[in-house]
């Protein structure tokens, strides 16, 4: 809902702020417009129902009829709706038609320029409207598609490979170990063979340091 204020605005703004015919109508228009809602055009007419003020705006047309003893009677047609409309210019007036699914409203007007006018706004919107709802539903579509297709798997590095390791034998590893000890440790350590005072590369074994157990048993 608007104020009285606001609706006159817009309408000193589109050149259409009637005095004596259509005054109720236009009164009315606070009480049926949303907030935001901008007024397009608008035109003087009657249609089966008597006399009556056909507007649109940039979200619907309405048809209002206003009467005295509180007689009212709006009707609210959105663009989506809409599924033809006719337009029938004559000398004196022109008739538009405004089709839907559900209802048909035919409304006269002697003002052809104007009312011609808002036919052409109301044909634009309807194509503007239904040029989103195509293009929302290819989007759909398209994204439907792309959901069904099975999408590539993700590359996973075989780690087993790089982290196969090598079994050998208890033996040969102890040997290399003592090697490989050996040739990083100086031959003055109680437990590596002297020879000459330098580096013999390998470990000394503990049965060539200490006496088997067998020898001593033996000796003894």
């Amino acid at each position: 809902m608007v104020s009285q204020e606001e609706v006159e605005r817009q309408l000193n703004r589109i050149g259409c702020n009637y005095r004596l015919w259509g005054h109720s109508e236009l009164a009315e228009l606070k009480n049926i417009l949303m907030d935001a809602e901008q007024i397009a055009h608008c035109v003087n007419g009657h249609y089966e129902g008597g006399f009556g003020l056909l507007v649109a705006t940039d979200h619907r047309v309405l048809m209002i009829d206003r009467k005295p003893m509180n007689y009212l009677k709006v009707v609210d047609i959105r663009f989506e709706t809409i599924t033809e409309f006719d337009f029938h210019n004559s000398l004196f007036q022109a008739s538009v038609h405004i089709c839907t699914a559900a209802k048909t409203i035919m409304f006269v007007s002697w003002n052809q320029h104007r009312l011609r006018t808002l036919l052409h706004y109301v044909q634009q919107r309807v194509i503007e409207i239904r040029q989103y709802y195509s293009m929302a539903q290819q989007f759909q579509a398209i994204a439907a598609q792309q959901l069904q297709q099975p999408q590539p798997a993700a590359f996973v590095p075989n780690m087993a490979q790089s982290q196969t390791v090598t079994a050998t034998p208890l033996g040969q590893s102890i040997s290399d170990a003592a090697t490989t000890l050996g040739a990083y440790t100086y031959t003055k350590l109680p437990h590596f063979r002297r020879h000459q005072n330098r580096r013999i590369g390998r470990y000394a074994m503990p049965d060539e340091i200490y006496m088997p157990l067998s020898q001593v048993s033996t000796g003894a």
